[in-house]
């Protein structure tokens, strides 16, 4: 995913047990980034290892 500043974004809530988001903070605060961008960057692998689009209706 190419990031640009400029980069139009939609916002998300996402619940988490408390385990897995102190896990996700530990790891932001280690990486000296935000939680926001591991989201991202784990979503974006995610979408590129699962292949083509699963969307409804998609061929």
């Amino acid at each position: 995913m190419p990031e640009t500043k400029t980069m139009r974004t939609k916002a998300m809530i996402v619940r988490l047990p408390e385990d897995l988001h102190e896990g996700l903070r530990r790891h932001a605060f280690e990486e000296r980034t935000s939680i926001a961008d591991l989201t991202r960057r784990a979503v974006a692998e995610f979408l590129q290892r699962s292949g083509p689009s699963r969307r409804r209706g998609a061929k």
